[in-house]
């Protein structure tokens, strides 16, 4: 089972070493682990999509630092959303970005939250 960042690779690297160039559908759902990771660090309980946005919303009694949260504001200018309230929501627009671009967006914020935007 994939449970950290660094499994999620090395499951990528197994693949790719055994098999060759790992198909689009594979890599995709390697892409949604790394997400669900990601997700589970900062507490967020759902990422959904909906009219064209993919919206992920923390779980109850879970808050985001401000600070950080404004930062990505300014760092993903146009790219990201935050509407504060109950439950607060992240909103990522897909429009004109295919699927690996979503998930290269949404992993490089959810990144940049946890503080290691270096490494997304």
């Amino acid at each position: 089972a994939v449970s950290s960042l660094e499994d999620a690779d090395d499951v990528e690297e197994e693949i790719e070493d055994r098999f060759g160039d790992i198909p689009s559908s594979v890599r995709n759902l390697l892409d949604i682990s790394r997400l669900k990771i990601l997700a589970k660090l900062l507490g967020i309980g759902t990422i959904t999509m909906q009219r064209g946005e993919v919206i992920a919303r923390p779980l109850p009694g879970i808050s985001l630092n401000s600070e950080l949260v404004a930062s990505l504001l300014v760092q993903f200018r146009g790219e990201v959303r935050y509407q504060p309230g109950r439950p607060p929501t992240i909103r990522w627009k897909t429009a004109g970005r295919n699927v690996s671009e979503v998930f290269n967006l949404i992993k490089k914020s959810l990144s940049y939250l946890l503080g290691k935007e270096n490494s997304a």
